[in-house]
Order: C-alpha cells, then sequence, then structure tokens
C-alpha cells in the first residue's frame, strides 16, 4: 500500500532499490499516496488506456486503504503527525492541513471517478462517502475565510499560508471531477497566495536588494 518516494539511485540498483532519498522516512509520507491515484486518473483521461487502467486498480485501492489509516478520528481527512510527513520535508504540520488535506479530498473523487469507469460500484459509493465528509471537514476545520490554514494545530505557523494548498484542484480540473473545495474558495486562497507569496514578497525582495545596493 506504500508509494515509493523515487526509484533509486543510478549509482546502486534502480527500480530494485527504491527511495535513493533518505532525509526523511518517506514510508509516512501523506501526500505520496493521494499522488499516485490522481496520476493514475490524470493518465487515463489524457490516453483512454483501459487495460492500463485495468492493471493498476488494485494497487491504487490499495494504496488509498493504506493512507485511510492516516484518518485517525474518523473526519473523512487524514491527519498529518507533527513532524515532516510530506513533501515539503522540512516543514512540521499536526492533525488536518492545508496542502495534505486537499490532495487527499482530491484523491477521494478520484477514487470514486476510477471506480465508476471500471464499474466498481461499491467501492464507488464508499469513496463517494467519504469524499462528502472529508469535503466538510477540510471547510470545517481549516478555512478561515481568505484561505485554508497551514494546519489546524496551536502552533505559531497554523495559519501560515500554504502556498501550494490547491495542488489538487489541478489534477480535478484535468480530470474534470469533483473539486476538494468550493471553487469559489479555491479562487480567493489563489488570491491571497498570489497577494502575500508572491506580489508583496517580490516589492519587500525589491525593496531589500535596492537598499543594499546604496
Amino acid at each position: 500500500g506504500g508509494v515509493p518516494h523515487d526509484l533509486g539511485s543510478p549509482c546502486e540498483n534502480p527500480f530494485k532499490k527504491l527511495n535513493a532519498y533518505v532525509f526523511q522516512d518517506v514510508s509516512k509520507w501523506k501526500d505520496l499516496g493521494p499522488k499516485f491515484v490522481l496520476q493514475v486518473l490524470r493518465d487515463f483521461v489524457a490516453t483512454k488506456n483501459m487495460p492500463f487502467l485495468e492493471k493498476v486498480w488494485p494497487t491504487v485501492k490499495s494504496v488509498m486503504k493504506q493512507s485511510q489509516k492516516w484518518d485517525t478520528d474518523n473526519d473523512g481527512l487524514i491527519e498529518n503527525e507533527g513532524f515532516p510527513d510530506q513533501t515539503y520535508d522540512i516543514w512540521t504540520a499536526f492533525g488536518p492541513s492545508a496542502y495534505t488535506g486537499e490532495l487527499w479530498i482530491s484523491a477521494l473523487s478520484a477514487m470514486k471517478e476510477i471506480a465508476s469507469v471500471m464499474k466498481d460500484h461499491s467501492t464507488e459509493l464508499t469513496y463517494e462517502a467519504l469524499y462528502g465528509k472529508a469535503y466538510l471537514a477540510y471547510e470545517a476545520k481549516l478555512w478561515n475565510g481568505k484561505y485554508f490554514n497551514y494546519d489546524s494545530s496551536k502552533s505559531v505557523h497554523h495559519n501560515s499560508i500554504m502556498s501550494d494548498q490547491m495542488a489538487g484542484m489541478f489534477y480535478v480540473r484535468c480530470c474534470n471531477i469533483a473539486p476538494p473545495c468550493d471553487p469559489s474558495k479555491a479562487r480567493e486562497s489563489l488570491r491571497t497566495i498570489l497577494e502575500y507569496n508572491l506580489n508583496k514578497f517580490t516589492v519587500m525582495f525589491a525593496n531589500k536588494k535596492s537598499k543594499l545596493k546604496r
């Protein structure tokens, strides 16, 4: 049920000895599984390759079953565990988080779609219910009126603006499936990211650079 970070180092035995990256324990990363599922659906939508989908479907279900174990309070969302357990490998998060949570809900939506294509109706119903529950929990626990908080902890950075909080939205738009959050909230989040993570940072950087030249 786990997804490797990489296929190994060309200096060793790639494809057989996986995960040349060893800085963190990637077996506990919360974003690799959801991203794998989203990439599977993306590739199927682009190619319509049914044998491909049939071959990977058991693996997709196994990955999601494993990932769902990280939903410790049964609210539909998986929780971060207070250490760098996702791709941003020096950033800690605790509980539901903007980045991981949004990817997870997107993956739930993708699972519902893949199950429908596979005519696996029981799995489709399971993920439809999970998607609805997670969708509501994500908004209730993280939305602050302008964007989704970095995480649901009480840390000093819990309300930081995570620039990658709409990563899953890219996939769902490519695949034309149900979104991870209200589209109006996605747009508001992106406007906030543009304002604070890009525009104001660019101005601040330019001002500092100008002072250094004086």
